[in-house]
Formats: C-alpha cells, structure tokens, sequence
C-alpha cells in the first residue's frame, strides 16, 4: 500500500522544478479532464444510434503503471476538482443537451443552438417546462427565453427549442454559458456550455515600443538595445524535445502509451495583465483548444528554474517536462515576452489574445522580475544562432523506433 510511485512522481516534478505547483496542475488538468468527459458523453448521448457508453473509471487504478484517469481517486474520494452535482448534469437518466456549431465567436456572428433532451427516466415527463439563458462571467443574463410545455417521452433527441442570440449585442471580448433547464414538477435538470464572444476587428498592428520578430539574432540585438522584445519562435525552429500540443488527455499513462503527446492541458496564470484581454480561467478549456493546432509546448527545462510561465502546458506526471506557451524574463536592460502559439492564424480568438499580448508589452506593467542571461537564451535558442553554420549538425540521430523513445529524452546538444 506504499504509493512508491507517487514518490517518484513528487521527486521528478520537484527535479524540474515543477512541484511547487503540485495542486494548481491537480486542478487545472482535472477541470480540462472534466471538460473532455461532458463533451464525450455528451456526444454519445446526442447520437441516436449509440444505445449507450462505458466509462473506463470513475477512480484512479494504480497498478500496470498507474493509471490516474478518475474523476475520483483510488479511495473512490474527490479530488476537489468537480461535484456529483455537476457530474449528474451531463451524466443522467435525464440530460438537457445542445446542439450548436462553434465554441468561439466575433461580435458579428449570430449564435445559434438546438435544444433537446436525452430522457431514460422510470416513465415520461407530462408537461415538462423549459427555458434558456445567456449568461456572462459576472453572473448576469446577457439573453433568455422559454419553450413551450410538452410531454418527453422515454428516449432520445427530444427536441425543446431553439436558441438564437445576435453577439454584436454582448461585451466582447467575454466568456458566456448558455444554460438549458427542464422543469417537471419539483425536479429540475439543468446543463450548460461555454463559448466565448471576440471582437469582430482588432487592431493588429504592434506598438513602436514592441519589437515583434520570428528570429533569434534580432530579438537578442534589440534586447542589448534595452528593447521591449515579443519573441513568436516558429514551429520549424523547434524540435522533438517540444511536444506536439494536444486536447486529447493522456490515456492510462506515458509509459503504457508512449508518443509525443502526453499532454494534461493547461494551467494559466488568470491574475496576469498579459491575458487581460483573452478571457480564460486557470484551466485549458475550449478557447484555447481552438488555437493550439499545429502548436508545439515549449521545453523550457534548461532556463533557470524560476521561470514560471503565464501560460504552461502540463505533461506526463511520468516525465515532468517543464513546459510553457507563453513566458517572460528581462534580459540585460530588455524585456523579452516569448509566445508559442500561432498569434497570426485566422481564428476567433487570435487577434484579441496578440492585442492583449502587445497592450501589456507597451504599458508600465511591463517589468518581468526573473532576469535570464543572454547566453541561457542563446543556448537554449541553438538553432537560430548565427554562430552555427549548419543548425543541425549536433542534433542527435532520430531513433529508429520513435515510439519506444521517450521524446523527452531527446535533448538539444549540451543539454
């Protein structure tokens, strides 16, 4: 009964510095891991030929490696991360469900969504009411409307109503939840959604005192300068060593699995002025999700342990790499900002998370804390450092069986 691994664990997340934030990737990759859940089940529940679904575990199984994929834990006992409640939401004999077709939004869209209801209750609800609301972050109703009574018979795709909000007339940029409730007699079964609603036109172009570049050398000679730097590496510049950014949670473990993707989603720093402007709770969740395809982390284990991330992807427990999407230090007398994500691609939320990035850079709030020497960053850097002729040349050989290699074993040279 000694939980050997879990010393493991504690000692390799503490090895990369990664322990002190032991119950902030508890909670995060747990709410992601929720997320994944309701949408799965959901799925399934929406989908008239599918008679039913198995869930692998509702707690931890902790033999053939260890397989931490319960909502609960190995002693059937929360994890402090989601309810019964809200399990029972979307895990019922009775499920309101929504059928629309984006999570993300501008303000010159119009959401629109259907409402039904999935019933394999004792018997069927006689003059069920129904309604639906739009609600903001703040709590308060953006929207809402009512259907009329009808009878649910036993079964699926009961349809309730349709759902139609013109987003031009909603904050933006915000996180909303569309919430959908079924009334008969004294019982309520209720469920909800998030989406998130952008501006329609954001102003893309970086202020003069940001300097913007894909390449390294420029970056260092305008930090030597005492520049404000927003460094966007480029995905070919990166290697094995970033893994592949996914929204599909490990399953069982690494070691069962092995592949470059191993990823439990995201822990963010909700607190700091450079997501003012992206609307996220400290988890991943279906806005970022939308974009981070084609996105690799980045492996930031050879910089000074102190460097926490805004944004950082969660690995493996088995592997502990720490990683991150969005990072700050000062370097010299410059300030560097270094993002990983795509902040160009033509996506909803793309534009206001650049302009966000970029209002913070310009500010005054601009003073990273953590300095890192311009030697560590060009190390770390290799690939684009003019002082290599050939970039690849000391890259170790690609295995010949990837799938047996732990990719996080692969390093860059010197590391």
């Amino acid at each position: 009964m000694i939980p050997g691994n879990y010393e493991i664990m504690r000692d390799s997340a503490k090895e990369h510095g990664l322990l002190g934030k032991n119950k902030e990737f508890a909670h995060a990759s747990g709410r992601f891991q929720v997320a994944c859940y309701k949408e799965e089940i959901e799925a399934s529940l929406r989908t008239p030929s599918y008679s039913g679904f198995e869930i692998l575990d509702l707690h931890d199984y902790l033999g053939q490696g260890g397989a931490l994929i319960g909502m609960l834990d190995a002693f059937w006992e929360s994890k402090g991360y989601t309810t019964a409640a809200e399990f029972r939401q979307w895990n019922n004999a009775t499920v309101p469900l929504a059928r629309f077709k984006d999570r993300v939004y501008t303000t010159a869209d119009t959401f629109a969504a259907d409402v039904e209801v999935a019933h394999f209750g004792s018997a069927a609800l006689a003059g069920a009411t129904s309604h639906w609301s739009v609600v903001g972050s703040n709590g308060k109703v953006a929207a809402s409307g009512s259907w009329p009574a009808r009878d649910i018979p036993r079964g699926k795709g009961n349809m309730l109503g349709k759902v139609s909000v013109e987003l031009a007339k909603l904050s933006a940029p915000g996180q909303y939840k569309l919430v959908a409730e079924l009334h008969s007699g004294a019982t309520t079964f209720k469920n909800d959604w998030n989406f998130w609603v952008y501006p329609a036109a954001v102003e893309a172009a970086a202020p003069a005192s940001v300097f913007v570049t894909s390449s390294w050398p420029e970056a260092e000679a305008k930090l030597e300068a005492g520049g404000r730097v927003l460094f966007l590496p480029k995905g070919a510049d990166l290697d094995s060593s970033d893994p592949k950014v996914t929204s599909l949670p490990i399953f069982w473990n690494h070691l069962m699995n092995p592949n470059g993707t191993t990823m439990l989603g995201f822990w963010n720093d909700t607190k700091h002025p450079a997501l003012a402007g992206f609307p996220t709770e400290s988890n991943c969740d279906w806005q970022w999700v939308d974009i981070t395809a084609n996105t690799r982390a980045l492996n930031i284990d050879t910089l000074p342990k102190a460097l926490q991330p805004i944004v950082q992807p969660i690995d493996d427990w088995n592997r502990n790499l720490k990683l991150a999407l969005l990072y700050e230090c000062s370097v010299g007398s410059g300030k560097l900002m270094v993002c990983g994500l795509d902040l160009d691609a033509k996506r909803p939320g793309t534009p206001s998370l650049r302009r966000s990035i970029l209002d913070y850079m310009a500010s005054e709030r601009f003073r990273p804390e953590l300095p890192v020497s311009v030697a560590d960053l060009r190390a770390h850097w290799f690939s684009l450092d003019p002082n290599h002729a050939d970039p690849g040349a000391n890259k170790p050989a690609a295995p010949s069986s990837p799938d047996l290699v732990d990719p996080g074993q692969i390093r860059r040279p010197g590391t």
